[in-house]
């Protein structure tokens, strides 16, 4: 239920409202009418029809005279006389029970008043005679019928005029909306270049201009942002491979230097051997950190056997140190790719993967997949069936933070997909040059 029909409904609601109000105020002024108009007219009976009765009997023919009598109080409006026994010369004009007829039978109900029935006794000729009056309002109900009903009608024409107006008017005010929403749907799936175009209406103009200037000192921010990201990876890079190459020209050469050392003096003094002995046992242990430190810094491999060789060794390494998870690996490139910064966001990203899946997921497989895609273009696929968890709840890690930044850095594309207890799947699209 948007929000235009809730605002229509509303408007309908309110209309009702103030036409039942229309209704019954309408009702109770004319049943006070009719109530008026009934009270004038017993009034007006009862001034003709004490002193007529008290007259009867000092008329020569008192039953003659009771029946003029009788006829001139039938010519009122708003009440039925009926005499017993009946008189034979009776004239009667009333049909304000034939003009009842034409007012509805609700309006009727609602606006007649409360019955009133008067009784006379009088005796003439040594005959009583009875007379009841009773009360007959339905000539008035009909003439407030009429009036009643002009108005009912002119209140629905208001009300269908205002609701065609309201819905007209809040037609073209709340149309801009789906525009704004489409904006900010676009803001929210990552589209930054979401711009909003020109409105009539000066509120919404301001809104749209507010909306783009935020929009583009958001991609301003965004893309510096990114750029401070790339320059940050880079540097690592940088500092890795420069540590790499200190470790490799100081500490591993030192440490060949001092085996050499040590076997002129073993050779020099053989009754030294134990000694000697344990310090190359030392010297071996030391070059076996700084081989492993090296290789976790920038591996040798990625520049002497590439990419897929690199991988593979880096697999190899986390399936001894993580027996209980196995790992398959499928590499299917035609060529070597020959671009240094692929080789090494790519071997970073599985590193990052696997990092993440040791310490995290509790898989008991993983599957890692490096194909071409198109002609250029590659795609990396890693799956894992471990404890996975909810994209819409869960706070992106550095880790698939510093993910995204390197394959945004390749002009790449990510998706992943995960559900709690279902695994996590990994889909790089990486743009090959050729």
């Amino acid at each position: 239920m948007d929000l235009k029909f809730r605002l229509n409904l509303l408007v309908v609601l309110i209309m009702l409202l103030i036409a039942t109000a229309g209704i019954v105020f309408t009702v109770i002024n004319a049943r006070h009418s009719v109530e008026k108009e009934v009270n004038s007219s017993v009034q007006s009976i009862n001034a003709l029809l004490d002193p007529g009765l008290q007259e009867l009997h000092n008329k020569s023919n008192p039953v003659e005279a009771l029946a003029r009598l009788v006829s001139q109080i039938e010519r009122q409006r708003h009440f039925n006389i009926d005499v017993s026994p009946v008189l034979t010369s009776r004239y009667s004009m009333n049909i304000d029970d034939q003009d009842s007829q034409q007012a509805p039978a609700w309006f009727v109900r609602w606006v007649s008043p409360d019955p009133l029935v008067q009784t006379r006794t009088v005796e003439l000729d040594q005959q009583r005679y009875t007379l009841v009056l009773s009360d007959n309002p339905g000539n008035e109900i009909t003439e407030a019928w009429g009036e009643a009903r002009g108005l009912f009608y002119l209140l629905a024409l208001q009300s269908l005029l205002i609701w065609v107006l309201c819905h007209f008017i809040l037609g073209q005010a709340l149309k801009p909306l789906p525009v704004l929403i489409n904006g900010l749907q676009g803001i929210e799936s990552g589209d930054y270049q979401t711009r909003l175009g020109d409105f009539s209406l000066p509120e919404y103009r301001q809104i749209a201009d507010a909306f783009n200037h935020a929009m583009t000192s958001l991609c301003a921010k965004t893309e510096e942002n990114h750029l401070l990201t790339q320059h940050s990876l880079n540097l690592q890079e940088q500092e890795r491979q420069i540590l790499a190459r200190e470790l490799h020209d100081e500490i591993a050469q030192s440490v060949t230097a001092i085996q050499g050392i040590v076997s002129s003096i073993e050779m020099a003094h053989p009754q030294s051997k134990r000694a000697i002995d344990t310090i190359l046992d030392i010297c071996d242990g030391l070059f076996s950190v700084v081989r492993s430190m090296m290789h976790r810094l920038r591996p040798s491999s990625l520049d002497e056997l590439g990419l897929t060789a690199s991988l593979q060794e880096l697999i190899n390494d986390w399936q001894h140190a993580n027996p209980d998870t196995w790992v398959e690996f499928n590499a299917n490139l035609s060529s070597p790719i020959i671009n240094e910064d692929i080789n090494i966001h790519v071997y970073r990203i599985v590193q990052e993967s696997l990092s993440n899946i040791s310490r995290h997921a509790q898989a008991s497989s993983v599957t890692i997949k490096l194909h071409e895609q198109h002609v250029h273009s590659i795609c990396l696929k890693i799956d894992d069936d471990g404890n996975g968890f909810d994209l819409t709840n869960t706070a992106s890690g550095f880790g698939l933070l510093g993910i995204r930044e390197r394959i945004d850095m390749l002009n790449g594309t990510l998706d992943i997909n995960s559900y709690p207890k279902q695994g996590v799947t990994l889909c790089a699209t990486i743009p090959v040059s050729t």
